[in-house]
């Protein structure tokens, strides 16, 4: 049952993805409340000797793609509170990267804010989290290229 449910709240963040990729934003909004939903149940359902570790990182990345929908939409406090979420549960995990992620749309809010040395400060946050996570000397990590974009 666990795996049915789990691959469910996949198949509706795919589906979420590809209703936001399509500029409709309502429809993804609904198919990312869904998973989260269903990944919100999942987790509370679960016996204290299972590892949900995938299920958190599945939820974090969704919080995530819910924000970029508020951005869209202008709701800079809502997509904030979004980030934090996933900023929540990538720290339990100790989730560098996802950490990073969420620096980095942090920082793209405070910079449509015109809060520029904020946005600074969380992409260079950012960028040295990548940069303990990543090997210097790789100059194939789009991550990595996301942060010196900034």
């Amino acid at each position: 049952m666990g795996d049915q449910l789990f691959d469910s709240i996949k198949s509706w963040h795919k589906k979420g993805l590809r209703s936001y990729a399509e500029a409709n934003l309502k429809i993804a909004h609904n198919h990312y409340q869904r998973a989260i939903e269903q990944a919100l149940t999942q987790i509370s359902n679960s016996g204290a000797d299972q590892d949900l570790t995938a299920n958190h990182q599945l939820l974090s990345d969704i919080y995530l793609d819910m924000s970029q929908i508020y951005i869209h939409q202008d709701k800079y406090s809502q997509a904030l509170d979004y980030v934090d979420k996933s900023k929540q549960i990538a720290t339990q995990l100790q989730d560098q990267l996802r950490i990073a992620r969420c620096l980095d749309k942090q920082g793209e809010i405070e910079m449509i804010k015109n809060h520029y040395n904020r946005a600074m400060i969380d992409f260079d946050n950012s960028l040295q989290i990548k940069l303990q996570v990543f090997d210097s000397n790789s100059h194939d990590n789009l991550d990595l290229a996301d942060s010196y974009h900034f």
